[in-house]
């Protein structure tokens, strides 16, 4: 793998699953969490074009990271954490594809958009 993760990351994500299936709605049902990626492991010791990638890559993460706090999406890949629900209804993991991790995000978001689409029909519905 190419992530470490850090010793607190899953209790952290537990505990923001939690908060969300306390709230009202399903947010809990369409999260995906991932760990920030930086990297700086042996990074001294990589060839010059390797270390200015790790500096690109490294802001479009921050990027990234930073737009969840004024409501924008971030493009989960490599590694990542979803609900087995989530993963099970989308059918988001298949053994043939090469890119999974970007496969396996956008067939959640079309899983999700379409899941939402379909309850805003059946509220219509409800009110007539």
């Amino acid at each position: 793998a190419d992530v470490i993760f850090h010793p607190a990351y899953f209790k952290e994500i537990a505990t923001e699953f939690e908060a969300l299936r306390d709230a009202p709605g399903f947010e809990h049902m369409w999260s995906i969490w991932q760990a920030p990626q930086l990297p700086f492991r042996n990074f001294q010791g990589s060839l010059v074009c390797s270390r200015l990638w790790a500096y690109i890559a490294s802001s479009f993460e921050l990027g990234g990271v930073s737009s969840l706090s004024f409501g924008c999406t971030h493009f989960a890949f490599s590694t990542y954490s979803l609900p087995l629900q989530l993963a099970v209804r989308a059918q988001a993991h298949e053994g043939d594809i090469i890119a999974e991790d970007h496969h396996a995000y956008l067939k959640c978001l079309f899983y999700s958009l379409r899941a939402a689409a379909l309850d805003v029909i059946d509220d219509a519905g409800d009110i007539s």
